[in-house]
């Protein structure tokens, strides 16, 4: 899990986010973990919901993703709750009971990650939280460990969709660079700077043209000095 991504701070402002910022806050419960997951995929590709999976779900794991050796790359506790105001005070405690189960259980994860439907106006709670999840880590239970508001967690999505675009724009043009240096004898050499020279020749309907013009020794350098090019007209050559 890119640093990048769970640190970003810009607000995402176009109406697609505003939109899907209104879905998750009208999500309450089960519903908000089904509208998390296919958002949440974006970042762990893997992510899934234990439903039926007695270990998972009594631990509080409400989406987890594993790596390829069986342990736990993520685990997130979802937590939809329908307030037009914030999160509440009382609320703490449910919060501290879902992060306390997975404290208790002999799970261990890579990331473990908070994400509620509210924003972050009540910073008395969020400030809760952030001290039970360090404890979290401090434990030796999760590596990293985050909560990410509604808001947050669509500037981690934004973050992670950027660098995707990102990565597969340097892929492209890396294989278009390929393709072009195989047409050519030195398609792969990158030159900064192109060598480029200008000379005028007059011509005259009827006259022939002017030896001196002919016979000037043209020469192009690069700046480097390793390469250059000479060109003798045949006329100087044959004077």
């Amino acid at each position: 899990m890119a640093a990048g991504i769970l640190q970003s701070n810009r607000v995402p402002g176009t109406s697609p986010w505003k939109r899907l910022s209104g879905e998750l806050v009208a999500a309450t419960g089960r519903d908000f973990e089904r509208a998390v997951l296919p958002i949440a995929r974006a970042i762990w590709p893997a992510l899934v919901q234990p439903r039926g999976m007695a270990t998972y779900d009594s631990a509080g794991a409400d989406l987890v993703a594993f790596k390829d050796d069986g342990g736990l790359e993520v685990v997130i506790q979802c937590k939809g709750v329908f307030k037009a105001e914030g999160l509440q005070d009382d609320q703490f405690a449910s919060f501290a009971k879902s992060i306390a189960s997975f404290a208790k259980s002999g799970l261990t994860t890579d990331a473990y990650v908070v994400i509620h439907n509210q924003d972050s106006r009540n910073q008395k709670v969020a400030d809760q939280i952030d001290a039970a999840l360090s404890q979290l880590k401090a434990d030796g239970k999760a590596e990293t460990v985050v909560q990410w508001d509604r808001q947050a967690f669509l500037r981690a999505l934004e973050a992670k969709l950027r660098d995707m675009v990102s990565e597969r724009i340097g892929e492209q043009s890396a294989l278009m660079l390929e393709q072009l240096g195989r047409q050519f004898a030195y398609g792969h050499t990158y030159v900064p700077q192109v060598p480029v020279t200008q000379s005028t020749l007059s011509l005259k309907r009827g006259h022939p043209p002017p030896h001196s013009d002919l016979a000037d020794e043209l020469s192009l350098s690069f700046q480097s000095g390793e390469l250059r090019l000479r060109y003798m007209s045949l006329m100087h050559a044959g004077a």
